[in-house]
């Protein structure tokens, strides 16, 4: 049984959820303009779940949502 399971180090795990990829390419002052309110505020609440900021504005042509920290 110890020879099937092998300890790895440094392996990286992949960005989990609907927003990972997308929240993880910004930078601080970076923005993103959604269609709806709810897609702006469902990723807005995955960016503050990671411990970052961030800040929602409507706009006349959607929602944006800023990455302030």
């Amino acid at each position: 049984m110890d020879n099937f399971y092998k300890i790895e180090k440094n392996v990286e795990m992949p960005l989990a959820g609907k927003w990972g990829k997308l929240m993880h390419g910004m930078e601080v002052g970076d923005s993103i303009l959604f269609p709806t309110h709810d897609e702006a505020r469902s990723f807005r609440q995955a960016v503050i779940s990671k411990n970052m900021k961030a800040k929602q504005r409507e706009m006349p042509d959607g929602h944006r949502v800023w990455r302030t920290e």
